[in-house]
């Protein structure tokens, strides 16, 4: 916000919104959207992030298990190993 916003109007969109009503202020009205447009976009843009890193984390992890997996399915028991070759 300007540094000409009053101190009242500081703190929450609201009360921004608030004092330009109050004050008849349409250019206080349109610097408070914008301003709260602008926080909103920077805070999802930032959760879009933790979201693709945390989905990227899983693929990974989640292949790795897999790749463990079928490589000890694969892996012949010694059981198993004694009932094919007789010993």
């Amino acid at each position: 916000m300007a540094g000409t916003t009053p101190e009242a109007a500081r703190h929450a969109v609201s009360d921004v919104l608030a004092v330009a009503v109050a004050t008849r202020d349409t250019g206080l009205a349109a610097a408070a959207r914008e301003a709260f447009t602008h926080a909103m976009s920077g805070s999802f843009l930032a959760g879009a992030c933790g979201v693709v890193g945390a989905a990227v984390l899983a693929l990974f992890l989640l292949q790795s298990r897999k790749a463990e997996a079928a490589a000890k399915a694969s892996t012949p028991t010694q059981d198993q190993f004694a009932a094919v070759t007789g010993h």
